[in-house]
């Protein structure tokens, strides 16, 4: 399947996209400050009862645990949102090293030794902003790794030059996606599993369609052997 982008240049963007794009950065810049406070008041509460000799346990532990849980869950879908709203922004395109961004990623995530990540970059630079490239390809590992199978997984990276573009593939050997959910997975905030389940906000891949849109690229599903696991390959025009 092939996703329609629009190959535009930013410029042309409608202006009330625009100025819903600036409204998303405000809001999502402005009420994350209000929610790390309510993320940090309720441990100094319990740490003050603590002080005070008050055993925090029963009921009042789960309520607190509760609370820390969705308020940690409201500060990753508004950091994601950022970062949403940051694609495309203050940054140039230039030749980004794609085997530094993916390493660089791989540090910040911390990816489990159980999973094997294998590497063929064949064309090692890709012509984008380098914070769009940081976005683009954690969200993609970051998909593998929370969609993918408990213990091992297997995660392909790989790149070429092909007909005037850069082809970026990203592979991965998890349950894979149902033909009839594949449109649904790039729409905001949608995961396909409970919350409490997935350790995300359904935001990873609407910044990759955000990506593709911004640069004029195009993104189809890869026919893989077997009905498992996923593969994505995207054309950036150079």
């Amino acid at each position: 399947m092939n996703i329609q982008v629009d190959a535009r240049p930013t410029a042309s963007v409608p202006a009330a996209s625009q100025d819903f794009e600036d409204f998303i950065y405000l809001i999502s810049h402005d009420v994350r400050n209000s929610v790390r406070a309510l993320i940090e008041v309720p441990q100094w509460i319990a740490e003050d009862l603590s002080e005070a000799g008050y055993r925090i346990d029963g009921s009042l532990a789960e309520n607190m645990g509760l609370m820390n849980t969705h308020t940690q869950r409201l500060d990753r879908m508004l950091a994601d949102l950022l970062t949403y709203s940051r694609i495309g922004r203050m940054q140039g395109c230039r030749s980004v090293d794609l085997a530094e961004a993916v390493e660089t990623i791989c540090q910040e995530i911390r990816i489990p030794r159980s999973i094997r990540l294998e590497i063929d970059l064949q064309h090692p630079t890709l012509n984008i902003g380098d914070k769009d490239a940081m976005t683009l390809l954690s969200a993609l590992i970051l998909n593998a790794l929370r969609h993918g199978d408990a213990g091992t997984s297997l995660i392909r990276i790989a790149s070429r030059h092909e007909d005037d573009a850069t082809v970026l593939t990203v592979v991965d050997d998890g349950p894979g996606i149902p033909p009839q959910f594949r449109e649904k997975v790039f729409g905001a905030m949608i995961t396909l599993k409970s919350r409490d389940e997935v350790d995300g906000s359904g935001m990873g891949l609407t910044h990759v369609r955000k990506v593709i849109n911004h640069y004029g690229a195009t993104l189809r599903w890869m026919d893989l052997d077997g009905t498992r696991g996923v593969g994505f390959e995207m054309r950036f025009p150079d």
